[in-house]
């Protein structure tokens, strides 16, 4: 049995993803990696990031929830379900973990920010939930 990772890239435009890998080899320092994720009918949204780095501050990933549009970026945040997630660094690593309650919305944007004074590999990957 061949096993395949999940990817935008091998299904068709205009599928729904329930989840995906986003990789970003060389993120600027400061720089942030937008990750747009259809929600509707959904009831959570898994995030976990990797970033190479030395500092528990070097990852921030924030959550926004478009307007029912889908098309206009709000300015909230959204809040972890449980405890906020706290950052661990591990072998040149930082690494980030939380879930999020997405109930009534359309779309939301994953903000993944490169907070290190240099260029870094950037990795998260994301899954929905429907209860």
């Amino acid at each position: 049995m061949t096993v395949y990772a999940y990817s935008q890239d091998q299904i068709a435009k205009g599928a729904h993803l329930e989840s995906d890998i986003v990789s970003n080899p060389t993120l600027a320092a400061a720089g942030t990696q937008n990750i747009d994720v259809e929600v509707a009918g959904v009831a959570r949204l898994t995030i976990l990031g990797d970033l190479t780095g030395a500092a528990i501050g070097d990852l921030a990933i924030t959550v926004q929830p478009y307007f029912g549009d889908n098309v206009t970026l709000e300015a909230v945040v959204l809040s972890p379900m449980y405890t906020p997630p706290a950052n661990v660094v591990a072998g040149g690593h930082v690494s980030s973990y939380a879930e999020y309650d997405v109930t009534g919305l359309g779309r939301v944007r994953i903000l993944a920010k490169n907070n290190n004074a240099g260029a870094q590999a950037l990795k998260v990957s994301w899954r929905t939930q429907t209860s």
